[in-house]
């Protein structure tokens, strides 16, 4: 139900799948690992602070969760990160999608995020 702070950070994986029973992701527990592809489906997810910080291989993020919570720069520094999807949550409950990222990756306005009620990218 819970993967812990730092549990895999700095490791080789390369894809991750999440299903019904995950709840929480801790901080920093996939930075600066291997990722390209990361999936979670599970009712619903937290995702505390860097879960997933500089995972430079990362360029895809599916989150088929029906309740989402992010904390600060979950994403920051996944510079290649090009798409993340929420497809059961409507884009004004995402909070403050800039907080996720670093400054440098929304200034790039790159990444397209895809929501139940509406696709945006990221910076715009």
């Amino acid at each position: 139900r819970v993967i812990g702070s730092d549990a895999f950070y700095n490791s080789s994986l390369t894809n991750v799948t999440f299903n019904n029973r995950l709840i929480t992701i801790g901080a920093r527990a996939f930075a600066y690992t291997d990722l390209r592809k990361v999936k979670i489906n599970t009712p619903q997810i937290s995702i505390y602070r860097e879960g997933f910080k500089s995972c430079d291989k990362l360029v895809l993020v599916e989150i088929e969760s029906n309740q989402v919570f992010l904390d600060l720069n979950v994403f920051a520094n996944c510079v290649n990160l090009l798409e993340i999807h929420f497809p059961r949550i409507n884009s004004s409950d995402l909070g403050n999608v800039k907080s996720w990222l670093s400054e440098k990756l929304w200034s790039k306005k790159q990444i397209i995020i895809y929501c139940k009620d509406k696709i945006f990218v990221a910076g715009e």
